[in-house]
């Protein structure tokens, strides 16, 4: 780093650093800077060789939460989602209706993320979504995996994300499933020959 970039850079990295002292009040601007350190592969910048390893060691953020408020930046910046707008409305509530909202549909949507329980805005969602409420099954489930492992996990589903076209990792998600199940069935079909 050197010069003007210098100055940018750790103009960016003090920001960050006050930022993440009160991340609930600041969300969208921590995930605007995050998105550009990310981006901008800044991290290397700072000395580290992922983004996740500076989202840790300097911000004390795991990288899925790092990834989460960049998503919340990218949230309330498509579709132009003012600090009045979003106030009174909690981060996972912006992020449920993100992908049934449009620029038509925006203030509804707002509205209903202000006033509506938990289970109803969901319902609403999935609703939008174009699946039948009473077909819908919520499945949740732990699984322990190490850190690398992880990241894994997270890149897969941020590229059936990308390539699904969808912003729901549920959907992405099953899309994955269904296409490992396809491609491993002949493998199945043969194991089941040789055992019979």
């Amino acid at each position: 780093m050197t010069g003007h970039g210098e100055q940018i850079e750790e103009t960016i990295l003090q920001r960050l650093k006050t930022l993440s002292e009160n991340v609930s009040l600041k969300y969208c601007e921590i995930g605007k800077l995050l998105k550009v350190v990310r981006d901008g592969e800044l991290y290397r910048d700072f000395g580290h060789p992922t983004f996740e390893s500076f989202s840790e060691e300097v911000l004390h953020y795991k990288a899925y939460k790092s990834r989460w408020l960049i998503r919340l930046f990218e949230v309330t910046d498509r579709w132009k989602i003012t600090a009045e707008e979003r106030d009174g409305i909690a981060p996972t509530r912006l992020l449920l209706i993100a992908p049934v909202m449009t620029l038509a549909t925006k203030a509804e949507w707002l509205s209903k993320a202000k006033v509506l329980p938990m289970a109803v805005l969901r319902h609403d969602v999935t609703r939008a979504r174009g699946f039948n409420v009473e077909d819908s099954v919520r499945v949740g489930f732990t699984v322990m995996v190490t850190h690398e492992e992880r990241a894994t996990i997270e890149s897969a589903l941020e590229l059936g994300m990308k390539l699904c076209a969808t912003h729901s990792r549920g959907t992405a998600l099953c899309a994955m499933a269904a296409e490992a199940l396809s491609s491993w069935h002949p493998l199945i079909e043969a194991e089941k020959e040789l055992t019979t």
